[in-house]
């Protein structure tokens, strides 16, 4: 017997405990959501659901809450079949990082609108830092698409430039380079040909 993923487990737990397959958006009151949380833990115990890693009974009982609750807003069986929106995108960024973990919880007890300001002058960039650096690797693209990498991927992946403008700099020489890309001026087709023609 195949094992269920935790999404239809969710499903089946939740109309179980409703009686039935429900209409419309589902709201779980204090009864229904224990017993939805332990039909979907013992799933998880006797193995009929899917579980990456060796997971201690313990571990289970605080991971299903989080679970249902995701997929009773996500899953349009149960959530009136509409389409999931984050109603904060992007607050998880940077959630492992422990430099911003303390920023943002130093942020969160200081009153002071002075100091405040310049925590959230630091939050920022330290996510600045933590943004991942635009990579392209030309050997990996189309030899009749290379001609539109930026001039900076061409420069760092050691391509013969006639000239580099000042304002886009190389960050590493790397075959799979990770670049930053200034504001790039708009070139017209002859002067892309002459940047990247051999000398």
């Amino acid at each position: 017997m195949s094992m269920m993923n935790q999404r239809d487990a969710v499903f089946a737990a939740v109309c179980s405990v409703l009686g039935g397959v429900p209409q419309g958006q589902v709201e779980l009151k204090g009864e229904q959501k224990k017993a939805v949380h332990e039909a979907v833990v013992v799933g998880f115990l006797t193995g009929q659901i899917e579980l990456k890693g060796d997971r201690s009974p313990e571990w289970i009982a605080k991971y299903v809450p989080g679970l249902v609750n995701n997929w009773v807003r996500k899953d349009k069986r149960l959530n009136g079949n509409t389409e999931y929106v984050a109603k904060n995108p992007g607050s998880r960024s940077g959630a492992g990082d422990e430099m911003l973990k303390n920023l943002r919880a130093l942020l969160a007890v200081n009153p002071d609108p002075k100091a405040r300001k310049e925590i959230q002058s630091a939050i920022d960039k330290r996510m600045e830092e933590l943004k991942p650096k635009l990579s392209i690797d030309i050997n990996n693209l189309p030899e009749h698409l290379r001609q539109f990498a930026p001039v900076a991927v061409l420069n760092a992946q050691n391509v013969p430039v006639k000239a580099v403008p000042p304002m886009i700099r190389r960050t590493s020489a790397t075959s799979a380079a990770e670049v930053e890309l200034a504001a790039e001026p708009e070139l017209t087709e002859e002067q892309l040909e002459e940047l990247t023609q051999p000398e």
